[in-house]
């Protein structure tokens, strides 16, 4: 049986929460009263994108530093924990807004990410080699997604 954790240990990547721009109503057309005029959109908060990454993918990497180094399948629970870990991670990256230059990056990393949570899903039954790929190709959309934030390259684990 295959090592897993050589493979588990590959997710890398940035999130990001931007604020919304906010606006006050207008006042209502046809309206004999006279209505205050309408208040300038407010800037969004400033986010720190990379702060934001490094505290979503957190949990990520906590799973995959649980790992039972003997662990020879994807029944294992700390196994199963990383699964569970990267499905969230796909799901807040897709919740939030991101900068225009990492949106589409962002979004490949949270596609490459529920990949990885799919295949831990199949337990016993898991490709391995599927599952191997998946992870390539998840640690190397990570490494974009750092780049386009300006964090630099993770050295193992996101």
């Amino acid at each position: 049986m295959k090592r897993i954790i050589t493979s588990v240990a590959l997710l890398g990547a940035s999130a990001l929460a931007a604020g919304c721009w906010s606006q006050a109503s207008p006042g209502t057309a046809g309206n004999s009263a006279p209505t205050s005029p309408a208040a300038a959109p407010s800037p969004s908060p400033i986010v720190d994108y990379q702060q934001q990454y490094l505290t979503d993918v957190a949990p990520y990497n906590a799973a995959v530093n649980k790992i039972n180094p003997n662990a020879t399948s994807a029944t294992d629970p700390t196994i199963q924990a990383v699964g569970a870990a990267s499905l969230a991670f796909s799901r807040v990256l897709l919740q939030q807004s991101w900068p225009a230059n990492a949106e589409a990056d962002v979004h490949t990393l949270a596609i490459a990410s529920a990949k990885i949570a799919a295949d831990i899903s199949q337990g016993a039954d898991m490709d391995f080699t599927n599952f191997a790929n998946d992870g390539s190709t998840a640690t190397a959309d990570a490494q974009t997604v750092r780049a386009d934030l300006g964090l630099p390259a993770a050295s193992e684990s996101p």
